[in-house]
């Protein structure tokens, strides 16, 4: 997760939480865990200026300086694509990895395990393929224990 915001806004790498201005804070919520450590740092009772619901609409409201908001990079590189006046940062305490999971039936018959397999391995070269995407280590959880 990264810190994303205008090229000519007063931020730069490796930004401390009690640096952002929560009210120019546009926010997608990004789950539990971020929406936790997002309490954690800011004031639960003082808004952020702006929720979206989808990682697109981020980018539509930071053209001006010094509003910011936090995405996986898969989002911030789409949004840079988009507008060369956008710029990422890291965050000094950034908040939990986003964790995508995989479910499947444990009991599936034979030939649905050989789909599974193929759509595994069609995952797992797209996953490698993609630098906007890593896979979970042990050093992500806090306690660092399964």
């Amino acid at each position: 997760m990264y810190l994303i915001c205008h090229k000519d806004s007063i931020y730069g790498d490796e930004v401390a939480c009690e640096d952002l201005d929560v009210r120019q804070q546009i926010m997608l919520i990004w789950g539990n865990d971020f929406l936790q450590w997002h309490h954690s740092h800011w004031n639960p009772d003082e808004p952020p200026l702006l929720t979206v619901n989808t990682g697109s609409m981020l980018q539509r409201y930071l053209t001006i300086p010094d509003r910011w908001a936090v995405a996986p990079m898969s989002v911030v590189s789409d949004a840079i694509r988009n507008n060369s006046d956008l710029v990422f940062y890291t965050l000094k305490t950034p908040p939990p990895p986003r964790i995508c999971y995989e479910v499947t039936n444990r009991f599936a018959s034979e030939p649905r395990r050989k789909g599974i397999r193929i759509i595994d391995e069609e995952l797992d070269d797209f996953i490698n393929q993609n630098p906007s995407i890593c896979r979970f280590e042990t050093w992500m959880l806090t306690n660092g224990s399964l």
